[in-house]
């Protein structure tokens, strides 16, 4: 099962792009903001979910573990949600997403195309329990420095999805609160 590849980028069209990892060209399918993130540079690093349907393997692509996470929710927890309308889904953000399960707003999921009203109320029955928050989505504990940190970056007003990704693209274990704050500030202005 492929979950990693980091490559070239040797041409994208609608949803997809094709990756050259070590002279082998991977089809990794993307949703449209992922797309359009990556379009300018010349290697990325995907986090991947490999699917398979019938004879046809199928690789599609993340930025962040917190996404691939959220899609592996989408398609494994709810029946009539298939990868294609997860990626639709994933175009809203993840934030934007959490917050409508909690708060159970149909209308959000209303902008997706595909996508019907009993089929949003589904989504919210459905993962509701399980989400919670997104730090039930980053399956690591949290040590108290991390902690302080991402109360910290709160506190500052970045978004709370934000936060979590930067943070988990850090070695906290050999930097300071200082540093780490410093860090992720820096990571979440480079990737707005």
């Amino acid at each position: 099962m492929i979950n990693y590849l980091k490559g070239r980028i040797l041409y994208s069209q609608e949803n997809l792009i094709s990756l050259d990892v070590g002279g082998i060209g991977f089809e990794v399918f993307l949703n449209p903001k992922t797309l359009a993130k990556i379009n300018q540079k010349k290697e990325i690093e995907l986090f991947i979910t490999t699917c398979l349907k019938k004879e046809k393997i199928s690789l599609y692509g993340f930025l962040d573990r917190l996404e691939k996470n959220l899609f592996e929710l989408f398609i494994n927890k709810i029946s009539g949600i298939g990868p294609k309308t997860a990626l639709l889904i994933l175009d809203l953000g993840v934030n934007k997403i959490t917050n409508a399960i909690r708060n159970a707003d149909t209308t959000t999921f209303g902008q997706v195309p595909r996508l019907s009203k009993k089929m949003a109320q589904k989504i919210i029955i459905e993962l509701k329990n399980q989400l919670g928050s997104l730090k039930e989505l980053d399956l690591r504990d949290k040590s108290t420095k991390e902690q302080e940190a991402i109360n910290a970056l709160l506190n500052l007003g970045f978004e709370e999805w934000q936060v979590i990704k930067a943070i988990n693209q850090l070695d906290v274990n050999n930097l300071n609160l200082q540093n780490i704050i410093k860090l992720s500030m820096k990571f979440i202005s480079q990737n707005e």
